[in-house]
């Protein structure tokens, strides 16, 4: 079985004690946060090493799975305007799917969408909630 990749900071890991580390298996319909995903305040500006490390572990790992197509789906919380918002979450999964792109993915296997604040994941009561919000998932449509 396939699963996509997953970094650990080896410094994360306890030594008296089990550690599990959970992956998620790249099959049809299954999803994985791009928690490690991050950009510019209000922008599609991809942002910070963390951000460029793990796209890039995820165009290797493609590259290794020609078969697997992706959609990545962009998410924003409830604040401000909702056309502004979707806007705002189908431009961060185009920068996703172009920062893949630029690293041999083949276009083709890359579909986006952008749902703005439709799909929350937690309370945009506050400003935690709204963080967890603002986020890109990728799908596996195969």
């Amino acid at each position: 079985p396939k699963f996509f990749p997953v970094t650990v900071a080896i410094s994360s890991l306890r030594k008296d004690e089990p550690n599990v580390i959970l992956m998620t298996r790249a099959e049809a319909g299954n999803s994985l946060l791009l928690d490690q995903v991050g950009f510019k305040r209000g922008t599609a500006e991809l942002e910070g090493l963390a951000t460029m490390e793990f796209l890039d572990q995820l165009a290797e790992f493609l590259a290794e799975n020609p078969e697997v197509i992706i959609r990545i789906s962009g998410h924003t919380d409830n604040a401000g305007d909702p056309g502004l918002n979707k806007a705002l979450s189908l431009d961060r999964a185009s920068a996703v799917r172009d920062y893949l792109v630029e690293k041999g993915v083949a276009f083709e296997r890359l579909r986006i969408s952008g749902w703005g604040g439709t799909r929350p994941i937690a309370s945009n009561a506050t400003e935690t909630g709204r963080s967890k919000n603002r986020r890109v998932e990728i799908t596996v449509e195969n």
